[in-house]
């Protein structure tokens, strides 16, 4: 973990709104990293899910972005990669 970052804090807002066989998906987020105020960040992502035959569902369809501080960036960096990003994603989930 990040050191001397007691304290930290997250706050999120989420909502899933059907609109008929679809349900669209909004979250926002920000952490506040004890006495580490460049660790800091915000997080926002956009998506929907629907529901498919045989107990299949498409569970997200994401963008997801990241308002990154130095430090965050800095520390979520191996080997000179970025382990953050804005980015799409895809979830495909099948109910047994």
């Amino acid at each position: 973990g990040i050191p001397n970052s007691k304290g930290t804090n997250y706050l999120t807002a989420d909502i899933a709104q059907p609109v008929g066989p679809v349900t669209l998906i909004a979250h926002a987020g920000h952490t506040w990293v004890g006495h580490q105020k460049t660790y800091d960040y915000t997080d926002l992502n956009f998506g929907a899910s629907y529901n498919l035959p045989k107990g299949f569902s498409i569970t997200g369809l994401y963008y997801i972005n990241t308002d990154k501080g130095a430090g965050f960036k800095e520390y979520n960096t191996v080997n000179g990669h970025a382990l953050y990003g804005n980015k799409f994603v895809v979830q495909l989930k099948k109910n047994f």
